[in-house]
């Protein structure tokens, strides 16, 4: 009776508190239902928690159930086995006269023994059964915990994780609504601004839209996020959003409130899209209306909810003429152009296939007469080798020279100028047939950044930076490079031998992070007895551009004839290519005129300089700007896995902390000379 007692309690402690559990979590829900952020993988988190006491309160029900069975069997085995005792003693005094009675009772006995055994049986494997599942339960609870750290430190600061999953499972076919919380700038004169309660009225955003624009209707199916956005939103956000949401049609309005105007800004996407697209911002002076309002007698208190309430229409007119826009299939900020008039091309020209026919003749000698030029030019290029060697006494010092193709695209990403280029080089020797070349990169000054109507603000302001010359790593680092130097004495951290995901050679190193790779130059320093260090922001795009001025090194767009992206976007005229989704062997590419490859895709390329929001105030000798100690560093250069607006020669981001490690992560080299 104790036992059974104390499991009866054990029972009823359990469903209280599963009860007090449920009513903490329903609290939570009500106090949290109008936000969505990093708080709702802890939410799911705990209903999986409160999913798996369920499950295991069950099981320990049955669990009980059994043992009380089995005690019930254990009862009736002994009384019968007492009986079947009192049986044998009366046929020892009694000569018995039916002999099969005590037969039929051994009988029994023994089917009643197998019924225990079977129960047994299955108690234990039911026992296995529930620790088995407890175990995968505790698992999958502690995988969710970790999630949810990792997502409260890196992930998005807007839409959780389950609501990424979410919009990607259901709304694939919806135009998504996303309306973000002004961002106020940290002026006095705007404390009572700041202080206005702008995630109330945002949800007036929502209702306002919802009521022309119903989600069930299908003429419209919008899907409104304005409750969700607790903050502002940074340029840099919306870029990995539309990363992950590109097959999915948004619309973004940000606002920024400036003591002396109020800047409206969009951003929006179509369902695939090539690129995510920013548009010029709206601005409005609110200082004047404010000055209007003060003549009329208003209170500050009046005028600060009149500006409020203003902001907010504005808001809601602007998102309703865009899903307008959207749904008509009209472009607002693009002229409108009539389709073209399919006429028989005997109307449009009589003699075309007798024009067609003569042009090709006038495309073929031209591509003839530039094939002779090409061999021409590479002749006297071969020539010109004997009296330069004579010079060779003076360029010894920058290394080895080498000779290249160097390519430029149109703006539809064709190669229309191959031209010969030539550079010079050294090679370490790392050991085990394995060496490091490094390009001879010459001193100047270029404009770094990104020009107005280019880019974004984190790329601005464009500047002019003057640098020394020097060395850099002719390829990103590659594997087989990697583990030689890894597996040399430890400085500060130690180093995985294969942290790549995707494994060859001469494939580039991935899945390293910012003090990896700072730890990777450390050693190499220390083999070679040469200073190498990762790149500085301004080395990295100064060796990128290689003399250019365009977008990319290539010319104004990319292709996947000449570096490894997605290639299922474009940027302005391109075309679409091929999106291998894995890194390629180093050097399969066209390289820049300095020689230097995969500079444009393949894998993000860590810099040496603490991220800043904009270049203001930044260096112009070239060297790293360290000055934030905020744990965040540049990756430059874009991946196999981003659009080619990415892989910009200008482009800078930082995406995750010097800690992350994704397999798109690497980085090159640099050496004074």
């Amino acid at each position: 009776m104790d036992a059974v007692m104390s499991e009866q309690i054990v029972v009823g402690i359990s469903r209280v508190a599963l009860k007090l559990m449920e009513y903490l979590l329903s609290n939570e829900d009500q106090a949290s239902r109008h936000g969505a952020s990093v708080v709702e993988n802890n939410s799911e988190f705990k209903k999986a928690e409160l999913s798996y006491y369920k499950k295991k309160l069950e099981l320990d029900n049955q669990a009980l159930q059994l043992q009380r069975k089995q005690r019930q069997l254990t009862l009736e085995l002994a009384l019968h086995q007492f009986k079947g005792q009192l049986a044998q003693q009366e046929t020892d005094n009694e000569i018995p006269r039916e002999g099969f009675g005590l037969e039929n009772l051994s009988l029994e006995l023994k089917e009643i023994k197998i019924a225990i055994q079977k129960e047994q049986r299955n108690l234990s494997y039911l026992r296995q059964e529930l620790l088995r599942e407890q175990q995968e339960k505790e698992i999958e609870l502690k995988l969710q915990e970790i999630q949810a750290e990792w997502d409260k430190d890196t992930w998005f600061s807007q839409l959780s994780r389950f609501e990424i999953e979410q919009i990607l499972k259901k709304y694939q076919q919806t135009l998504l609504i996303l309306a973000c919380l002004p961002s106020v700038a940290s002026d006095r004169s705007l404390a009572a601004i700041r202080e206005l309660d702008f995630k109330l009225e945002m949800r007036k955003v929502s209702s306002f839209l919802a009521d022309y624009y119903p989600v069930n209707d299908q003429l419209y199916p919008v899907k409104f996020f304005g409750d969700y956005f607790k903050q502002a939103i940074e340029e840099i956000e919306i870029e990995r959003l539309h990363s992950l949401l590109s097959c999915v049609p948004a619309y973004i309005i940000y606002t920024d409130i400036r003591s002396d105007a109020v800047t409206f800004r969009f951003a929006s996407w179509k369902m695939q899209d090539e690129q995510a697209m920013s548009f010029s911002p709206l601005e409005w002076n609110w200082r004047e209306v404010e000055r209007e309002l003060l003549k009329a007698g208003k209170s500050e208190d009046e005028i600060l909810l009149i500006i409020r309430a203003i902001i907010i229409k504005v808001h809601q007119v602007l998102l309703a003429f865009y899903i307008d826009t959207y749904y008509l299939n009209i472009d607002p900020y693009y002229e409108v152009r009539l389709p073209n008039i399919d006429l028989k091309k005997e109307l449009i020209q009589p003699c075309s296939d007798l024009l067609k026919a003569k042009q090709k003749k006038v495309q073929e000698a031209y591509e003839q007469k530039l094939a002779r030029r090409f061999e021409e030019e590479k002749e006297r290029e071969e020539n010109k080798r004997g009296v330069e060697e004579e010079d060779c006494s003076q360029e010894e010092g920058k290394g080895k020279e080498f000779c290249f193709e160097i390519i430029t695209v149109d703006r539809r990403g064709n190669i229309i100028k191959p031209r010969l280029g030539k550079g010079f080089q050294k090679s370490e020797n790392l050991g085990n047939n394995i060496d490091l070349e490094i390009v001879y990169i010459p001193g100047g000054t270029f404009l770094m950044g990104s020009p107005d109507g280019e880019g974004h603000n984190y790329e601005k302001p464009q500047h002019r930076v003057t640098l020394p010359s020097f060395y850099m790593g002719k390829y990103p680092i590659t594997q087989e490079q990697w583990r030689i130097i890894a597996s040399q004495p430890k400085i500060d951290i130690d180093l995985s031998l294969d942290p790549s995901h995707f494994k060859g050679n001469n494939r580039p190193v991935e899945c390293v992070n910012w003090y990896q790779a700072v730890e990777f130059c450390k050693r190499l320093s220390k083999l070679t007895q040469k200073d190498y260090h990762l790149p500085s922001e301004a080395q990295w795009e100064y060796a990128c551009r290689a003399g250019t001025t365009t977008p990319f090194a290539f010319g104004a767009t990319l292709s996947t004839e000449i570096a490894n992206y997605h290639g299922n976007y474009t940027y302005a005229d391109g075309k679409k290519g091929t999106y291998r989704e894995q890194t390629t062997p180093v050097g399969q590419f066209p390289p820049n005129a300095f020689g230097l490859y995969d500079m444009h895709g393949q894998v993000w390329e860590w810099c040496a300089d603490d991220w800043h929001d904009n270049y203001t105030g930044a260096p112009e000798d070239g060297s790293a700007w360290i000055t934030e100690n905020n744990n965040r560093s540049l990756l430059r250069g874009g991946s196999w896995y981003g659009n080619p607006g990415l892989c910009r020669s200008a482009f800078r981001s930082f995406f995750a902390r010097r800690v992350s490690s994704y397999h798109y992560y690497g980085f090159r080299v640099v050496c004074g000379c």
